[in-house]
């Protein structure tokens, strides 16, 4: 039963409101979903990317080292082997942290050497540093050598340290590029 009068009319409208409201809502809540898988690629993208840059620049070291220096293409190889399989095994613990993303694993916390874990990611990215036909960076460390080993997810503090190091050892762009 409709009432006409004032009181039927309020009662619509309400009613009006009441369904406006709920599709606004369901479309904030699909904005917010569209949102967070956007960011969700995006954060994902840049995870995937970071190991790439060295993965390229080991194998462009190993082809010039073929092709210049057959002396020292052996110790250069054995290097760069450590490097892509270091990095190969850092996409795939990305795809697996990936995959697991449903979970959301707290971090895995535990004593770390801050001191090691610079140097290891130091290490890493030096054939990209002195790569040929680039200016050589030459790295150099101050560190702390009785710094206490604080609480932290060792994985997610190397990602955090490559992303790092990879940001400042990208080549320079040229101005207006």
């Amino acid at each position: 039963m409709h009432s006409r009068d004032e009181i039927g009319q309020l009662a619509g409208a309400f009613n009006e409101m009441t369904r406006q409201l709920a599709e606004q809502r369901e479309r904030l809540v699909q904005t917010e979903r569209v949102a967070a898988w956007r960011e969700l690629a995006r954060r994902l993208a840049h995870e995937l990317k970071n190991p790439l840059f060295p993965l390229q620049l080991t194998v462009e070291n190993l082809q010039r080292a073929r092709r210049t220096n057959l002396r020292q293409f052996d110790e250069v190889f054995f290097e760069s082997t450590a490097t892509l399989r270091a990095e190969l095994e850092n996409l795939k613990a990305i795809v697996t942290r990936f995959s697991d993303f449903a979970k959301m694993p707290a971090p895995e916390f535990e004593p770390v050497d801050l001191n090691e874990s610079v140097r290891g990611v130091v290490k890493l990215f030096e054939p990209q540093l002195c790569a040929v036909g680039r200016p050589p960076i030459t790295p150099e460390l101050y560190l702390e050598e009785n710094l206490a080993h604080p609480q932290a997810d060792p994985i997610l503090l190397r990602r955090a340290l490559e992303n790092l190091v990879s940001i400042l050892s990208m080549p320079c762009m040229p101005a207006g590029l």
